[in-house]
């Protein structure tokens, strides 16, 4: 199952492996630069939204990382400035059925040792295709339309795993694979928990990695994509 991290985790991952450093009063700023753009779509209830974590490391011991541009945009609207080095910017905005058909663009802030490999791009989220609620039938397997996302200006992923997650009552069943995320989702029913309430809980998990290639050893980037689609399953005879 495809564990979804949180910006506390990163930040105790950046500290631990010496990305952040803690100030001393004789800091320099960072020669070499490494963006991680988490971009984490999560369908539940009738709202998918889709949050946006930038966060910038140094690469080559230096204390500070600093900014050209130093706000976050989406469809060119500014919607985060720099907080801090541990917190970066961070950014959640609604996903509507107008943002999903022109993809969302995103222009992440722009480190002053150089330009990004892509200083701007266009994604598309992975999400339901099929609405919240499901009746299913005991007996029939279970089949969830799913929009798969594209790349848009992204290079191709250089990774993609998926897991689904089903729970009724205390009963929880999981099962993963590698690559695109299927379409559609089909869970066996032999693989449902037989006993429990009459509502089932499913969430579908996605998870898409990105490396847009460097014209220079400067500034390095990565984009990691990850959804997770809720729904609620009504179980009937």
């Amino acid at each position: 199952m495809i564990r979804i991290r949180r910006s506390a985790l990163f930040a105790v991952l950046a500290l631990s492996a010496g990305c952040i450093r803690f100030p001393t009063g004789t800091e320099r700023d960072a020669d070499r630069v490494s963006a991680d753009i988490q971009l984490f779509t999560l369908a539940r209830g009738t709202a998918d939204s889709l949050a946006i974590d930038a966060r910038y490391y140094s690469m080559d011991g230096g204390e500070r990382v600093r900014f050209a541009n130093d706000t976050l945009r989406v469809q060119g609207a500014a919607v985060a400035t720099y907080r801090d080095e541990y917190a970066g910017f961070f950014a959640r905005v609604p996903l509507t059925s107008a943002l999903l058909a022109q993809g969302v663009r995103i222009a992440p802030p722009a480190p002053r040792v150089g330009p990004l490999p892509l200083p701007e791009f266009t994604f598309f989220p992975t999400t339901r295709g099929g609405p919240l609620a499901v009746t299913l039938r005991a007996g029939q397997d279970l089949s969830l339309p799913i929009v798969r996302g594209t790349q848009g200006t992204l290079p191709a992923p250089v990774l993609e795993q998926w897991s689904v997650v089903v729970s009724r009552g205390t009963r929880i069943i999981s099962f993963s694979g590698n690559g695109p995320v299927p379409n559609p989702v089909v869970v066996p029913w032999v693989l449902i928990p037989a006993e429990g309430p009459e509502t089932a809980s499913v969430a579908v998990q996605s998870l898409r990695v990105f490396r847009p290639e460097s014209a220079n050893n400067r500034v390095q980037m990565s984009v990691n994509a990850q959804a997770q689609l809720e729904y609620t399953v009504r179980i009937v005879p």
